[in-house]
């Protein structure tokens, strides 16, 4: 009874995880980025750097995990067609 609810919970958890941490890195890189254009030299180059950094490897993590989604809904209606 254990093993499908834990199964259930990463199914879930991981995707919601993922999301949080891309809207995450999305806000820290467009706040950083408006208020360096409001007062120049709020943030360094290496800070904008790691932060557009963590944002495009956040988006990469979401584009895989979103690839696999649709390849996993693909195959099953590929399943339900040919059953």
């Amino acid at each position: 009874m254990i093993k499908p609810v834990i199964s259930v919970l990463i199914f879930l958890a991981v995707p919601a995880v993922v999301l949080v941490m891309f809207i995450a890195s999305l806000y820290r890189y467009f706040s950083a980025k408006n208020k360096n254009k409001k007062i120049p030299g709020t943030f360094s180059d290496s800070e904008l750097r790691s932060r557009r950094t963590s944002l495009i490897v956040s988006f990469v993590i979401i584009g895989v995990l979103t690839a696999v989604a649709v390849g996993l809904v693909l195959l099953s209606y590929l399943a339900i067609a040919y059953m």
